[in-house]
């Protein structure tokens, strides 16, 4: 509208417009879109940007609360299963910049293209996380819980390289060297403390090393089960001890070597954890192209290398995660990960790259999706929807030559219908269609 008489109705429309130019300051008072121009096909404009940046926020929540879900469950269990934290402050720090400025300036500035005007009108009453959209993120994050908790818990017992230390091998293979060079023991109590952590069962040893002399405390015959009464040396027949000073010293450099066996844990544990830190980043990357269609679309790709920002972001990230990872310095001291061979690097992208569907670049081909369609409704002898070629859509979907007769013929309304089944009802309604299949 542009006159007074009209602001009543623009107030109570849904969406209301005013002419900027002819129309009167109460209408545009009353109006939810001002046409600056007052040209009709502005009104296309302001629907086309107003349907991107509601697309733009969609993709960026969608992409953030997939990366949130994965980093909450990840953190909370390694931590409580496995006692380790699968990502550091710093690593989160940087997961955080990924997620919120690197994933808004590669998703939140898409600039709009025409297919949004072929989608359905949004209602007053639509959720800014929808169905799909709940799909996508917890498809996605279980694929990705599935290959971090695959590297946290089962590479390290399937591959050499990541192998983890034993808590009683630790003890059998450093307990000397620990306790004489870094607790300052003397060597024959040294030697004493470790026959007994390691052969007499207080805590390690079997029943053939406990009956050996290998046990410091077996004499030939068996020993008291209590620990107290057996290193202390009393009779069997003793049955209250509260301690003595062999007992204190086994225990206190059982404390030392617990200690010390947790800040070797920790060290030995980095190597798996650089290569699940690597992998979480790089799938992060490729969830983001990912998250540039919302709508089950297969056109992932669609105007990938037309989007500068995009790519700007993508080769940035790279690029800074592989510095992290790579430079001394930068890897271990601050970020505390293991510089990564090129296999290890081979692999994290592949589990990235997997994280997009691998039916994707096929189903966007132009004319496969819709060449299934026409199969699937000449097995199925039912009607379904196909883009017009040199119709509608800017694309024909079709190879040269398939639009010459067939069974199939494309009505005004737009859909692929079956003219065996309808033929008739068709000519007697004389609808001429626009091609035929």
């Amino acid at each position: 509208g542009d006159g007074t008489n009209d602001a009543p109705a623009l107030k109570e429309s849904d969406v209301g417009l005013a002419m900027g130019i002819a129309g009167t300051e109460v209408a545009k008072e009353a109006a939810d879109i001002v046409i600056l121009d007052d040209n009709f096909s502005s009104i296309v404009k302001s629907v086309l940007w107003g349907r991107a940046v509601f697309t733009n926020i969609r993709k960026f929540l969608m992409f953030q609360l997939t990366v949130n879900f994965v980093a909450l469950v990840i953190s909370f269990f390694g931590a409580v299963i496995g006692g380790q934290e699968p990502l550091n402050v710093l690593q989160l720090l940087w997961v955080n910049m990924i997620m919120d400025t690197m994933g808004a300036l590669a998703l939140a500035t898409e600039d709009p293209t025409p297919e949004l005007l072929l989608m359905k009108p949004y209602g007053r009453n639509e959720s800014l996380i929808n169905v799909t959209m709940w799909k996508h993120i917890l498809v996605q994050g279980c694929y990705q819980l599935f290959v971090l908790f695959f590297i946290l818990y089962a590479v390290p017992n399937m591959i050499s390289r990541y192998n983890l230390t034993s808590k009683s091998d630790y003890f059998l293979n450093n307990c000397d060297d620990r306790l004489v060079n870094h607790h300052g023991y003397p060597a024959s109590n040294a030697t004493f403390i470790c026959g007994v952590l390691n052969y007499c069962g207080f805590p390690y040893g079997d029943r053939y090393s406990q009956n050996s002399y290998a046990c410091p405390i077996y004499n030939g015959t068996l020993f008291s089960p209590n620990e107290i009464i057996a290193v202390c040396g009393y009779n069997a027949t003793v049955t209250v001890v509260s301690s003595c000073d062999k007992y204190d010293m086994v225990k206190a450099a059982q404390k030392n070597l617990n200690s010390d066996f947790t800040d070797f844990h920790s060290d030995e544990y980095i190597t798996p954890l650089s290569l699940l830190f690597n992998a979480f980043i790089l799938c992060q990357v490729f969830n983001e192209i990912n998250a540039r269609r919302i709508n089950d679309e297969y056109t992932i790709f669609s105007g990938f290398f037309s989007n500068h920002i995009f790519l700007t972001v993508i080769f940035v990230t790279i690029v800074l995660q592989a510095m992290i990872v790579n430079v001394p310095g930068l890897n271990d001291k601050i970020f505390k990960v293991n510089r990564l061979n090129w296999q290890e690097w081979l692999v994290s992208i592949a589990l990235g790259i997997a994280s997009i569907p691998s039916v994707s670049q096929l189903a966007s081909s132009p004319g496969i999706s819709e060449a299934l369609s026409v199969y699937v409704a000449r097995a199925s002898k039912r009607t379904v929807t196909v883009p017009c070629p040199g119709g509608r859509f800017p694309e024909d979907p079709f190879p040269d030559g398939l639009c010459q007769g067939g069974p199939y013929a494309k009505g005004a309304g737009g859909k692929a219908v079956d003219r065996e089944r309808i033929g008739r009802e068709e000519e007697e309604r004389q609808v001429d269609p626009v091609c035929h299949y």
